[in-house]
């Protein structure tokens, strides 16, 4: 009697530890295949002060939009732009569900704080200039190479430039973005 309680007892055990190594490799796969969404945080931009957060919603197999906010968490004497958003579209090249070689295009809008202070030279007038929030928008294109796990993490390293249209420093800017994610 104890050996067939012992066996079946061996047999429930093996059946659960199987059944649950189909469990988890259905769950990878469908991490992998039928995940629709994406968040992320760009380590590179928090190590400067301007911690950024994206969300992409992926709207096919190989392309994807999304919207990443940063916050400049500096002084405004030290970083001028206190809120940047950049909304992007992908497309990508990889065999697995948006991953892989992707070429981007994305807008940016960015809310600056300027100072107010005296400005001028020696030979004109000076003038005091009051403090302002101004507003400006600008568009460009990356390059970029996404990894991705089987438990759904990912890996992001993007590298383009865009211009600022209405400039209220420098026109041209950089997009570079080394991130980690979590596809849901």
């Amino acid at each position: 009697m104890k050996r067939i309680l012992i066996s079946i007892a061996a047999c429930l055990l093996c059946l659960s530890v199987f059944s649950e190594t189909k469990q988890s490799k259905a769950d990878s796969a469908s991490i992998l295949y039928n995940a629709h969404s994406e968040i992320r945080l760009n380590l590179l931009m928090a190590v400067m002060g301007y911690p950024e957060v994206s969300i992409e919603h992926y709207a096919t197999n190989n392309s994807g939009f999304g919207l990443g906010l940063a916050l400049a968490l500096e002084k405004p004497e030290i970083v001028y732009s206190r809120l940047i958003a950049t909304p992007f579209y992908r497309f990508y090249f990889g065999s697995k569900r948006a991953s892989g070689l992707f070429i981007e295009c994305f807008g940016m809008m960015t809310v600056a704080e300027i100072e107010g202070g005296y400005s001028g030279s020696f030979y004109s007038s000076y003038y005091y200039r009051q403090p302002s929030k101004e507003v400006d928008l600008g568009f460009g294109a990356s390059l970029g190479y996404k990894l991705l796990t089987k438990s759904g993490l990912t890996g992001n390293l993007t590298l383009g430039v865009g211009r600022l249209y209405q400039s209220i420093g420098t026109s041209a800017y950089p997009r570079i973005e080394v991130a980690i994610g979590k596809r849901f």
